[in-house]
């Protein structure tokens, strides 16, 4: 592939071995269409990933709010 900034032959390269431009569009155009199923597969690990990190801040989140918690019961009970 030639390069259209700098005219250097690539061949199969992605990236200029010249000026390091990009080579290919990074639109989806020329992407294999997915099947229902795959699709559906795709979307349901999307969502998993999602629900483990929300799952993990919250963990941290409770963690920090009763540990927070516990100091300031140690705190209150001492200096009272």
């Amino acid at each position: 592939m030639k390069c259209p900034r700098c005219d250097t032959e690539n061949g199969t390269r992605s990236v200029c071995s010249e000026c390091g431009m990009f080579l290919y569009d990074g639109q989806p155009r020329n992407r294999v269409k997915l099947s229902r199923e795959e699709k559906r597969k795709e979307n349901v690990d999307r969502v998993k990933g999602f629900s483990k990190v929300f799952l993990t801040l919250a963990f941290r989140l409770a963690v920090m709010i009763l540990a927070s918690a516990l100091i300031l019961a140690a705190i209150l009970h001492f200096a009272g």
